[in-house]
């Protein structure tokens, strides 16, 4: 059985009434996992006609009661009385075939549109209608009809015949998190806690937030782990639980009682056990990894910890306990937790959560943090652990935990030492996860506890003054760094260096003393100095437009050994992020936004940086639609964040979109906007989109708004130096001038361009020389140096930008029916083209996704981008269209070829 994500399965529904032939897709999923939502959202979009069938539990003894429903719903006709069709004589395998026949010809008989039927619970539905509606999804060819039907379990056996079964993946923590957390006042560090116990189920989640107290829910008492058993967990894992044994019952109950089990101390204590703890292992209900076991499934550990009864788990804790000492001090520490109380038992259960941090069993060591602060009589009085504990979890990039315990330990008995630390803490957690920041209150917090804490009150500045830089918000970023250079009087030669290194990244950033040397260059030793300066340093090199040697500090800090993971692991892959798409290096810049996504690091996941990347991403590849939606995504968190630079970045970034995909009207009016929120960015290499600004305005004659670009462009540069300014003034000059000259000036800005440097906008250049040469009759030089543009692109790897170069000009619109389909197909890039020619093979999307080795989801976004390009609206006009057969008129459809060039 194949399984899809959530999203995947959105966009199935959403297209399903695109697909070639008519099928019948059954979603299988547990009890309160979403699928009646999922239906619902199906229901609400507007892409086709849909209807909505919810089962009646209590109608499953009337036979056919459930097709009743759905044919009433097909025919939308109240008045009827559809029943009388329904009268079934008997339930015989053929006598329901026979039916099913009967009833898909009533369904034929109805001339439908293309309908997609949602039926929420197959499963509950009566055995007849069932088998009916078996028959008729093998036979929906020439209905007009998709049916998409779901259920909670189906044993292979009961699988309804015609339906395609597919398992819906369980939903992520962070997506059952989002759901629960939206337009509601909840601690979203204790429901991250919780959602790791709800096995991607958001209706186990709900019940277990509703068994909170309100101290609970705002996040100012420890949570209990794990948590009860509810409805919802006895429900799923009841299936589990009866096909247990006694004698893997008692290894259960034993496991369940901490977040860790020592296969040793299990053995010891159950000397019997082995092969039954490898037979729960083969039947996925524990893993292993190295000597511990842990459950597969968290809430069939609630099952059997609360299951045990108060009295049975002290008894099982105080012997697993005895046996602990000889192979795991941590797990005795928890099991004798289990009974004695303490300032004793608390820092040892501390001690021994930042162990497991470091082990990265975070898991285990929320757990442990969780009891110890259950038994603090007075938390503060564990501050130094409480903090240590917070560092090591920022470290790895935890940062949602570091602020929930870094807030247990704040209190009004702290010592003021402790008080900066925990400060710091906090507050990086909330940048890199909140995005909020008041200047005067870090700044009177600072001048606070600077007598005191003096390198702590430093760092506190020094981040802030990160913070606003990164949100190119220069003017608030160079008050704090100032302000911190007059603390930094007696302070570490590090601290002082990190904060020279952010007046250093403003400099850069405002693009002014761009040609001294910068105040923090000569490091003694890159390999030896403090990762956070070289991240500082490497940051304040891409700014100044270094990218190879900003490229070699950021490769010193991801290899070394203490930052080959976490937060620092994060912050160096960000920065190479910057730094390669600053640089054109467009494949450099996949490859880290692909380790990126795949750590998905919680410092950017669901923020406006982390959506923004990924639209870049799909534009870099040409993927347009995904771009389209994700910049919207990026936008509408750059709101909420406020953050103005991210914004002007996403719309900068839609307008080159335009303009790759040739509607330079479109691109026009995007960049307007763009250069309008460009009045508060003075530097103009940091939007980057006057000469794609300029590009668009000649495209579409738009002379004079193209030449007054240019005069701002050059007015700005005289003030903000840039490398990347003077290339494309350059760019811009020729092209806002006509004719032979315009040549010249093109020519000219090519010969600009270093060895190596910048090779997409070397590429884009040269695209513009080979436009201009088409226009002025140079077909022989425009097509050389249209090639030479294409491998500049290719060398950047600006994949999009060399496939719509290396393509010939437009042919003639007469071509556009030629009976081998090559015209029509010079109009689509390689991977539509790979999709298109499939199409008229036969192929289904699953089966030329197989054939590509892609997801479903991207099939369909490249056939929607087909239709649109070849201004068609289904599998058979596209068929019609690329093989000559009943083509529509000649001529290419608006916006489908792309620009000349």
């Amino acid at each position: 059985m194949e399984s899809i994500s959530r999203a995947d399965a959105h966009t199935t529904l959403a297209t399903l009434h695109e697909s070639a032939e008519e099928s019948a897709l059954l979603l299988i999923g547990e009890h309160g996992s979403g699928k009646s939502h999922l239906l619902a959202a199906a229901h609400a979009m507007p892409t086709a006609p849909t209807v909505l069938v919810r089962v009646h539990p209590e109608e499953w003894r009337f036979p056919l009661s459930g097709f009743a429903s759905l044919f009433a719903a097909l025919r939308q006709d109240p008045s009827s009385e559809p029943h009388r069709y329904f009268a079934l004589r008997s339930e015989d395998p053929d006598a329901l075939f026979a039916a099913g026949y009967d009833l898909l010809s009533l369904i034929r008989g109805l001339d439908l549109p293309p309908t997609v039927a949602l039926i929420d619970d197959l499963d509950r539905m009566d055995s007849a209608s069932r088998a009916v509606l078996g028959t008729i999804a093998s036979h929906l060819a020439g209905t007009s009809l998709w049916i998409v039907a779901t259920a909670t379990e189906f044993e292979p056996t009961e699988a309804t015949p015609g339906f395609e079964p597919t398992q819906l993946l369980p939903f992520t923590a962070d997506e059952i998190v989002e759901i629960t957390m939206k337009d509601r006042d909840l601690d979203e560090p204790t429901v991250c806690i919780l959602a790791k116990y709800a096995g991607g189920n958001p209706r186990v989640l709900e019940e277990q937030i509703a068994r909170l107290q309100d101290d609970q829910l705002h996040g100012k008492a420890s949570v209990l782990l794990p948590p009860r058993a509810t409805r919802t967990i006895e429900e799923v894992t009841a299936k589990a639980l009866g096909n247990v044994g006694p004698a893997g019952r008692e290894i259960l109950q034993l496991a369940a009682l901490a977040p860790l089990c020592h296969t040793g101390a299990l053995s010891q204590a159950l000397p019997d056990a082995a092969d039954d703890i490898e037979d729960l292992i083969d039947a996925g209900l524990l893993s292993r990894r190295g000597p511990y076991l842990t459950f597969t499934d968290q809430r069939l550990r609630s099952r059997f910890y609360w299951d045990q009864g108060s009295k049975a788990r002290r008894q099982h804790h105080a012997a697993l306990a005895e046996v602990c000492h000889l192979y795991d001090q941590h797990l005795a520490t928890w099991h004798e937790s289990s009974t004695a109380r303490g300032p004793q038992s608390v820092d040892e259960l501390l001690s021994a959560a930042i162990s497991l941090v470091d082990e990265a069993r975070i898991g285990a060591a929320v757990e442990f943090a969780e009891r110890a602060l259950n038994r603090a009589e007075h938390v503060e009085s564990h501050a130094g652990l409480l903090i240590r504990l917070c560092n090591h979890l920022l470290r790895d990039g935890h940062l949602i935990l570091a602020d929930r315990y870094s807030a247990r330990a704040r209190a009004e008995t702290t010592a003021p030492e402790q008080s900066m630390d925990i400060l710091n803490i906090r507050l990086m957690a909330r940048l890199f996860h909140k995005k909020h920041l008041v200047d005067d209150e870090l700044s009177t917090l600072a001048d606070l506890h600077a007598p005191a804490n003096r390198e702590g009150a430093c760092s506190m500045i020094c981040l802030g003054a990160a913070f606003r830089a990164e949100r190119w918000e220069t003017e608030e970023a160079r008050r704090l760094v100032d302000h911190g250079l007059l603390l930094a009087e007696g302070v570490s030669e590090p601290t002082r260096l990190k904060l020279l290194a952010m007046r250093d990244i403003v400099d850069g950033m405002e693009g002014t003393a761009i040609t001294e040397a910068p105040p923090t260059a000569d490091l003694d030793d890159s390999l030896t100095a403090d990762t956070d300066l070289l991240l500082l340093r490497a940051r304040a090199l891409t700014a100044r437009e270094a990218y190879t040697d900003a490229r070699q500090l950021l490769t010193v800090v991801h290899n070394r050994p203490a930052s080959r993971n976490g937060l620092r692991h994060d912050l160096a892959t960000y920065g190479t992020i910057h730094n390669e798409i600053n640089a054109t290096e467009y494949r450099l810049a996949r490859a880290a936004i692909d380790t990126w996504q795949g750590r998905a690091p919680s410092l950017t996941r669901g923020t406006s940086a982390f959506a923004y990347a990924k639209a870049w991403y799909a534009y870099s590849l040409g993927q347009e639609e995904e771009a389209d939606h994700l910049i919207d995504r990026c936008i509408e968190l750059a709101a909420l964040e406020a953050s103005q630079a991210l914004r002007a970045r996403a719309m900068a970034l839609r307008g080159t979109l335009r303009l790759l995909n040739g509607d330079a009207e479109a691109a026009v009016m995007e960049l307007r906007q763009v250069s309008a929120a460009s009045t508060k960015f003075r530097n103009p290499s940091l939007l980057r989109h006057w000469a794609d600004y300029t590009e668009a305005c000649v495209q579409t004659g738009r002379v004079q708004e193209a030449a007054a670009t240019v005069t701002a462009l050059e007015r700005r540069l005289s003030s903000h130096r840039s490398r990347w300014g003077d290339l494309a003034l350059l760019r811009c000059r020729g092209l806002v001038d006509t004719g032979q000259p315009s040549l010249a000036l093109l020519d000219s800005a090519v010969k600009e361009f270093g060895r190596d440097e910048l090779p997409y906008e070397l590429g884009r250049t040269l695209r513009c020389l080979a436009i201009r040469q088409e226009e002025l009759g140079m077909t022989v030089e425009s097509r050389r140096t249209r090639m030479l543009a294409a491998a500049a692109f290719e060398t950047a790897g600006a994949d999009a930008w060399a496939v719509r170069t290396g393509q010939a000009p437009p042919a003639p619109a007469t071509a556009a029916t030629g009976t081998n389909g090559a015209p029509v197909l010079e109009q689509l890039s390689d991977d539509e083209r790979d999709v298109a020619v499939r199409v008229v093979q036969g192929l289904r999307n699953r089966e030329i996704a197989q054939e590509l080795f892609v997801s479903v989801r991207t099939v369909e976004l490249r056939l929607t981008h087909i239709y649109r390009s070849l201004g068609v609206h289904s599998r058979a006009q596209l068929v019609a269209v690329l093989t000559g057969a009943n083509a529509p008129d000649a001529g290419a459809p608006p916006n489908a070829a792309p620009p000349p060039a």
